[in-house]
This record gives C-alpha cells, sequence and structure tokens, in this order.
C-alpha cells in the first residue's frame, strides 16, 4: 500500500459530521480529513501486520489522521524494544492532546520492558518539548500506578517544572488516579507536594469529579482546594512589586514615614487611587536639608525591606483581601520602628474591594 493508496482509504473513510465535532476539541494545526478512531485503528493493524517500515518511511505529515495512524501503527509493532527506538522520532510530530493520549494507550506492548520503557519516560520528561512531557505523564498514568512505582511517580511530578497547561492537566490526571487507587498515601502526598498551584487545584477538581470517590472524602477534599488563595496571592506579588518599584522612584516617602507623618497604608491607597500621576505626590518634598545623606541611608533600609519582601512565601500571605495589607503593615513596622502613629480613627479600605464589586 502506497501513500496515495493510503490517502485514498482515509478519504473514503471520512464523516463530515465527525470531522466538524473533532475540530473543536483536538485543537491541532494539521489538516483534519474526518476519520473516527476505530476505524483507525482497523487500518493501523492491518498495516502492521504487513509491511510497517514500508509504511513509516513513506508517511508524511500533512494530516491530523496521517499523523495519528502513524502512532498507531508504531505501537503495534510487536517487538516493544523497536516501538521505543520508533516513538523517539514519532514524538515530535504531536501537537495536541488527543494524538499524545490515543498513542500512550496503545502502548501496551511496553509493558513487556518495564525498565527500559521508565528510563525512556525519565528521558522524555527532561525534555523542552510539552508532549513529550505530557506523552511520559500519560503513560506513567496508564501503565505505572502501582504500589511499586507509587513514590517514584510521586517525585518525578515533584520535580517537573513545565508550566504548560497541557503538562499540568495530565500530572492532575495522573495525581487522580493515583489517588484513585492509594487515597491515603496520595493525601499525603498533596500536603506535602512541591507541585504549582494550578496543578494542585486541578487534581483535587479531578479528584471530587470522579465517580470512584466516596462522597465524604469529596467534602473533605473540597477543603483542601486553594483557589482563592492562589488567586489572591498572584494579585499580592503583582501590586506589592508596582507599588515597591513606584516607591524606589519616589525615596522622600521613607522620610515620611520614618517620621509618622504619613503611613504605608496611606501611601498605597493614595497610589492605588492616583497610580504615579506627580500632581497627587507635589506636595511630598525632601523634609530637611540634609536630605541627600538621610536618603541614601533610606534607600540601603528599602533595599533591605526589598529583599525581606522577596522572602515571604505563601503562608505569610493571609487569605482573602487582606494579603496586600498585611505586607504593607509589615513595610509600616520594618521602617518605622520609633514612629509616633498620627493615623488615630484612620480606617483604611478594603484593599481588593476593586476586584470583589
Amino acid at each position: 500500500m502506497n501513500y496515495e493508496d493510503i490517502l485514498k482509504l482515509l478519504e473514503h473513510n471520512k464523516d463530515i459530521k465527525y470531522k466538524i465535532f473533532n475540530d473543536k476539541i483536538i485543537n491541532t494545526k494539521m489538516n483534519t480529513i474526518g476519520v473516527r478512531v476505530p476505524v483507525l485503528r482497523k487500518i493501523s493493524k492491518k498495516i502492521a501486520k504487513t509491511d510497517y517500515e514500508a509504511f513509516l518511511n513513506q508517511v508524511k505529515n500533512n494530516y491530523y489522521e496521517e499523523v495519528l495512524l502513524e502512532g498507531m501503527v508504531i505501537s503495534n509493532i510487536k517487538d516493544p524494544s523497536i516501538i521505543i527506538q520508533k516513538l523517539d522520532k514519532f514524538l515530535d510530530k504531536i501537537d495536541n492532546w488527543a494524538v499524545c493520549d490515543m498513542i500512550c494507550s496503545s502502548c501496551k506492548t511496553l509493558n513487556k520492558i518495564k525498565d527500559e520503557f521508565m528510563d525512556f519516560i525519565k528521558r522524555n520528561l527532561l525534555s523542552s518539548n510539552p508532549w513529550r512531557v505530557r506523552f511520559s505523564f500519560v503513560c506513567l498514568l496508564n501503565y505505572f500506578v502501582s504500589e511499586e512505582y507509587l513514590n517514584e511517580i510521586y517525585k518525578l511530578i515533584d520535580n517537573d517544572v513545565n508550566h504548560d497547561y497541557y503538562v499540568m492537566m495530565s500530572k492532575a490526571w495522573l495525581i487522580c488516579e493515583c489517588y484513585v487507587k492509594y487515597p491515603k498515601k496520595t493525601i499525603k502526598y498533596l500536603k506535602h507536594s512541591n507541585i504549582d498551584l494550578v496543578t494542585y487545584n486541578k487534581a483535587i477538581s479531578k479528584i471530587i469529579e470522579s465517580n470512584r470517590v466516596l462522597k465524604n472524602d469529596k467534602i473533605e477534599l473540597k477543603k483542601m482546594k486553594i483557589i482563592e488563595k492562589c488567586i489572591n496571592y498572584i494579585r499580592v506579588i503583582i501590586l506589592k512589586e508596582e507599588f515597591k518599584a513606584f516607591v524606589r522612584k519616589k525615596p522622600e516617602l521613607i522620610g515620611y514615614v520614618n517620621s509618622g507623618k504619613m503611613t504605608w497604608q496611606k501611601f498605597y491607597e493614595q497610589w492605588s487611587l492616583y497610580g504615579e500621576d506627580e500632581k497627587a505626590w507635589e506636595m511630598y518634598k525632601p523634609i530637611n536639608k540634609e536630605n541627600k545623606a538621610v536618603n541614601k541611608e533610606e534607600t540601603f533600609n528599602f533595599a533591605s525591606i526589598a529583599d525581606m519582601i522577596k522572602k515571604i512565601d505563601m503562608n505569610s500571605v493571609q487569605k482573602g483581601v487582606n494579603g496586600l495589607q498585611k505586607i504593607v503593615e509589615l513595610l509600616q513596622g520594618l521602617t518605622a520602628k520609633d514612629a509616633v502613629n498620627t493615623s488615630k480613627g484612620y480606617e483604611p479600605r478594603q484593599l481588593f474591594k476593586k476586584f470583589e464589586d
């Protein structure tokens, strides 16, 4: 069967309605024909039983179905070592989750060489290609979720720093599968893991959505979600960096805080309302004639403060709208140890009110 014959066979089996549906969900840059997966599996088995090398040598990357068919043919090869060899070249052709996940689920023959398969997975987890990384995590999900490999899976998830959406979703899916089979160990892992917050929250969501998890367990799992904390933490970091950069431009503000004439809370609120508009800040001039010397010392102090702010971790940031207010209060405490507080009766507005209206 030559290349033209293969294309004719694919065209003969196209389904327009299926093509329209599939195009909406697979998110591929390749052209599509609209051939259903069961049909492709039948064709791939026939090719694998004949001269699969001839097919693999002439196949191109013109169509989504063509690439998927190539992956299916490779997974149907009887020798697992040859499968790994062919897969290593094939993985760079993947550009969507559908091809990635279907080929993963078709590689059952690789169970015969588990150690070699695991080495292949680990090599691909180090790749800069997110589809190689997703392929590896989905293979772990399909073939390695067992008592023997569980701790190793946790370590591999923790060590991965890829923030590609499809990679994070594959890790969340893998964690869910681990929980279904080993709930106690996986809960313990989640409580002490190093995974990013997006993957963490998505993993819990997938577990809660699973029909294989008890209702009471789902209630407890909901308490572990930290979506609000994640969102507010991002807000805090962004606003903190912007306000810190502004104060660097206006070092004279530090003198007003140290003298007790103003507070960081008031300065922040003024900044949040007026931004860097010079008219709003022109009233704040250097406090004395020795301003240069004072500014040098104050700039040094602020650099130390900025360094300390960088070390604030998630546990130091209060949930909800008070996160940034706590940081502002920390600044106030660090820069005005002996200052007289002149803000009696002052009630600061909620810092994130504008996000919640």
